[in-house]
């Protein structure tokens, strides 16, 4: 690629970012933070995971966290981003060009409405306590791929609603990997991941 055609390819790729982050700025601002948390985290080789590959030494095939805390460090907030009119660096694009990608490669997370939550109580079951519906809901949508294995390893057995809570720091993990027994470092009930049908106890 000469010199000419690269601002223009990542302008290009700056204005998709931008249109796709206006489509559900909470959804945007949702996945960086819980990027930018995962990172933050003394845990981040563990709980940052997928990594992108962009910020992945060459030369040694290490992971550059010290550039990519750089970059997300200089990321300006999700509403300062949509307003602007300047092109951001090419690492600032590639990142956010590569949560959009890696998020979609499997499932999209948009925001949905707050009565979102009465659907999900009755999912789970009548409560018998009064609890404050959340601010924010994010519901994460698989591709058809996904679904059809779920469709397939769930045949013959009951679905069982159920909530799981955890550090903010697991989610970027949690969303894209799952839920992993293996990580759980601290178990208060028994070995494993924990849900319950319970919101009161999160």
């Amino acid at each position: 690629m000469d010199e000419e055609s690269e601002p223009d390819c990542c302008v290009n790729e700056w204005h998709l970012v931008k249109n796709t982050a206006q489509s559900d700025a909470s959804a945007t601002d949702f996945l960086v933070s819980l990027f930018y948390t995962a990172l933050k985290s003394y845990k981040y080789d563990t709980v940052l995971r997928p990594y992108p590959a962009k910020f992945i030494d060459e030369r040694n095939r290490q992971k550059d966290y010290s550039r990519l805390t750089a970059v997300v460090d200089a990321l300006p907030c999700v509403g300062d981003l949509l307003k602007s009119d300047s092109v951001l660096s090419n690492d600032v694009v590639d990142l956010l060009s590569w949560l959009y990608t890696c998020s979609h490669a499997v499932h999209s997370v948009k925001s949905v409405h707050k009565t979102k939550f009465d659907e999900i109580q009755n999912e789970t079951g009548p409560a018998t306590y009064s609890i404050a519906a959340p601010n924010y809901i994010f519901e994460i949508e698989y591709n058809e791929t996904a679904d059809a294995k779920f469709r397939s390893l769930r045949e013959g057995h009951d679905i069982l609603h159920a909530y799981h809570g955890s550090r903010l720091e697991n989610f970027h993990s949690i969303i894209h990997n799952g839920l992993n027994g293996h990580m759980t470092k601290v178990c208060f009930i028994s070995p494993g991941d924990t849900c319950t049908g319970l919101l009161v106890l999160l």
